[in-house]
């Protein structure tokens, strides 16, 4: 059974993926319910985690007014990544798994890329690609940040 403080996860981040892009026009922050998944994925064995990214990735493109589909599929796999390597992933220093994360939230960022090229047949390569650098670095470094508080908060032990 899903936990009520993994819920109050969840709608907290998807509250501030709401609120975040309207008043914060020149920072570019990552999208807090990803990071919220990964660290959900990475701190709890649930079955339903895959399911849990599918109906959040659904939420965030609609609340992204991406086309259907496509944020559910890049973080069902991101998700299936990190679940895939949890115990590789754990045995790490953070250091490390900031370095392990932006390589994964850049598969989740490229993934979102390629799939509105895809859909929308228009290639702006320049931008683009140096804005999925910057999101996956600072992704990794706030998700170090929201590993450390959540973890202290729930009294996780690794």
């Amino acid at each position: 059974m899903i936990k009520l403080y993994l819920i109050i996860i969840i709608i907290f981040s998807l509250i501030l993926d709401l609120i975040i892009p309207y008043y914060n026009s020149i920072i570019y922050l990552p999208s807090c319910s990803v990071i919220a998944m990964l660290f959900i994925a990475q701190h709890y064995n649930d079955k339903y985690n895959i399911m849990m990214a599918f109906i959040i990735g659904l939420l965030l493109d609609f609340v992204n007014s991406y086309a259907l589909g496509s944020n559910a599929f890049a973080l069902v796999l991101t998700t299936y990544l990190i679940i895939r390597f949890k115990n590789f992933f754990a045995r790490q220093v953070m250091w490390q798994q900031i370095i392990i994360i932006s390589f994964v939230m850049f598969c989740y960022y490229s993934l979102l890329w390629i799939l509105a090229i895809v859909i929308n047949n228009s290639l702006n390569f320049s931008f683009q690609f140096l804005y999925i650098i910057l999101m996956a670095l600072l992704s990794g470094i706030i998700w170090c940040i929201v590993n450390i508080i959540l973890m202290k908060l729930f009294k996780i032990n690794n």
